[in-house]
């Protein structure tokens, strides 16, 4: 609770340097731990890398990590449980929004899954997928995008 309240909060840092006192921005959102590792092969796929990936608690669900905001969006590539239905969603946790618009063209049959993830402004975003059984969800801060 108390890390949700400093996320909306937007804190800042007071930082004192010689001559004079600045005030330096400091980010509030509690980012998910990630992983580098390769997760499972897919013989319809090249190897996926060593990330940084989140995780799902039970090793099912994979995303990258790097997303940022605008009208051009973000090509995910997901690692799911293969042939199961991929949902996404996700919300600003650091200030009133929209919502993530997602797009997942077609279901792959396979393990992996290509979407567009549209994260409407910069900010602590938090995502939540699920695939069958499985969930995955992450904290994540998203960058200002591209001009």
């Amino acid at each position: 609770m108390k890390k949700r309240l400093a996320a909306m909060a937007g804190l800042y840092l007071t930082i004192a340097l010689p001559g004079g006192i600045s005030a330096a921005p400091v980010s509030a959102c509690s980012e998910s731990p990630v992983i580098r590792e390769q997760p499972p092969g897919d013989p319809h796929a090249d190897a996926f890398g060593y990330g940084p990936w989140h995780i799902s608690a039970d090793r099912k669900i994979w995303v990258g990590t790097k997303f940022q905001a605008g009208e051009a969006g973000n090509k995910v590539i997901w690692i799911r449980p293969a042939g199961t239905k991929l949902l996404i969603k996700g919300r600003r946790v650091d200030a009133a929004g929209a919502p993530l618009r997602v797009e997942i063209p077609a279901e792959y049959p396979w393990s992996f899954q290509v979407t567009g993830l549209y994260f409407p402004s910069a900010g602590c975003w938090e995502v939540t997928a699920r695939a069958g059984q499985s969930e995955l969800s992450f904290m994540t801060e998203v960058s200002p995008g591209r001009r």
